[in-house]
């Protein structure tokens, strides 16, 4: 039996936090990580903890993995910069790449071979989110497809694990399992392996830092 995972979910607050946590369980998810812890433990499945660090600099990046890394369970790293991008691909304690959602900055800021290079082989992964995927004008999309896309292609040939989830700001923007995997059609990716994005790739990533943590406690 598959365990679906949507790893990146971004409430406003803790209240709103235990409504999409609530949520994902109805969809058909057993484990989310979340921006904001929710509210108490009302909720029937598995809810991580999760940070996006937005760096421009070096020192930004290495100041937040240094607040962050024993605090919680996934750390996502929101590249601005190439300098950014190539310190979080050599960085052990990152656990995801992610690179801007608006088009014009991801112009300058893409996943290339370089990094990929020092990604391969790691365990660090490549995050699509749905809600980039969700643009409302066709123009928008159609270059978030193009810049997706080649990413995905670097990614690959690197054999760079890559998540897929749904980045969703609102319970609305929430998406089943089948609909997220079937939003990664438009980035030319085969089914089955789209359900890996949701189902092995995320499961990996969460044991391997819970296990650590569950060693530094010990």
């Amino acid at each position: 039996m598959r365990h679906y995972f949507d790893l990146h979910i971004r409430p406003s607050s803790s209240e709103q936090a235990l409504e999409m946590v609530n949520l994902a369980h109805q969809l058909g998810y057993t484990h989310v990580a979340s921006l904001k812890p929710p509210t108490g433990t009302n909720y029937k499945i598995t809810a991580a903890t999760r940070v996006d660090i937005e760096a421009r600099w070096g020192k930004e990046l290495v100041d937040g993995l240094k607040r962050y890394r024993r605090r919680v369970e996934v750390i996502a790293v929101r590249c601005y910069s190439k300098e950014v991008a190539r310190q979080a691909a050599k960085d052990d304690r990152v656990d995801i790449l992610l690179f801007p959602d608006d088009p014009a900055q991801r112009k300058y800021n893409w996943l290339d071979h370089h990094e990929a290079e020092l990604i391969e082989g790691t365990g660090r992964a490549y995050e699509v989110n749905a809600s980039d995927l969700l643009a409302t004008s066709p123009t928008h999309l159609a270059k978030v497809i193009t810049q997706l896309k080649r990413d995905l292609v670097v990614a690959m040939r690197h054999d760079i694990p890559i998540v897929l989830s749904s980045g969703a700001t609102t319970p609305l923007a929430m998406r089943e399992p089948r609909a997220l995997t079937a939003l990664a059609s438009l980035l030319d990716i085969e089914e089955e392996y789209a359900v890996d994005m949701i189902s092995k790739v995320p499961d990996v990533i969460l044991e391997r830092n819970r296990s650590k943590l569950r060693a530094e406690e010990s």
